[in-house]
Parts: C-alpha cells; structure tokens; sequence
C-alpha cells in the first residue's frame, strides 16, 4: 500500500481475497491482508486510491464479505464484454501487428469461435481474442513449419484456427 500513496493500488481479481479454500494458512494470510487493505484505505484516504476488479458477481460478494470494503468503495464502474467484432478486430490487428495476415474464411472461424466463447462462464473478453491469436500462432508454425512460401508464410488460414480452443 505504501508504495501507492499519492497513487493508485490496483487490485485484480480481488475477490480472491475473501475466498476459504480450507487452508487455514491461507485463509489467516487473506483475512491479515484484507484488513490492512481497509485499514489503509482509511488511514489514507487523501493518498490512496484503491481499486478493485474483477468479475461482476465475484465482486458484488467480495464487497458483501465485508462491511469496510462496503462503506469505503465509493464507485462502481461496470465494463461490457467487447463485442464479437470488437474481439475479432483486436485478434486482426495481433495478427498485423506480428507481420500477417487473417484470410476472410479464417476470419469467419475466428468469429465463430469467438461468439461460442463469449457463452461461457468466465469468459475472459479480450485476454480471449489474444490466447486465441497465440494457439493458431502454433497451430501456423506448425501447419508452415517446411515452406519457404512467404505468402503461405505471412497468411493465416482457416487450417490454422484449431476446432477445439
């Protein structure tokens, strides 16, 4: 916290905080580091600013787990999930920004997968777009391995986008 003041403390994924996973070791280290949190938002209000991300219901418990995180969280933004063409645009421009890229039926099975992906819990927006540019990164490397064929080289195709992600 200290390393903060005059700043912003970032604090991902914080409903991990308030998680019991059985381990008492870990449920002391949580609860010690949740009550100095509060206690530095307090003590340092005019010198700290904290904030707290993470999925949408996970937080809404996080904050419900404990009453000073309640009484001292003064705002709540609420991100949208990127649009399926907003996800297949960060992945072209990945693709561009490696030096290829995307052939229109390859672009249509990104899309695809894309649109299946965001259906699921937990879905992780645009760290998707970018795990799923990395694996047909793989599957291309390995699809291209023996050509010197720039063209084949610098394409991605629909081969390259694997049925399963």
């Amino acid at each position: 916290c200290e390393s903060a003041y005059d700043g912003v403390l970032f604090v991902d994924e914080a409903y991990e905080l308030t998680v019991t996973d059985g381990n008492s070791g870990g449920n002391q280290f949580r609860s010690e580091c949740v009550t100095e949190l509060i206690k530095q938002m307090e003590d340092n209000r005019d010198r700290l600013i904290v904030i707290f991300a993470g999925y949408t219901n996970e937080m809404c418990r996080f904050l419900e787990s404990n009453a000073g995180f309640a009484s001292r969280v003064g705002k709540f933004i609420e991100f949208e999930d990127y649009t399926t063409e907003q996800l297949t645009a960060m992945f072209i421009r990945q693709a561009y920004n490696n030096g290829m890229r995307v052939s229109d039926k390859a672009l249509e099975r990104v899309s695809e997968k894309i649109e299946q992906a965001r259906k699921l819990p937990h879905f992780g927006n645009g760290r998707y777009a970018r795990n799923l540019f990395e694996k047909v990164l793989l599957e291309h490397a390995k699809n291209t391995f023996e050509t010197e064929d720039t063209e084949k080289l610098t394409v991605i195709t629909e081969e390259d986008i694997p049925l399963v992600i």
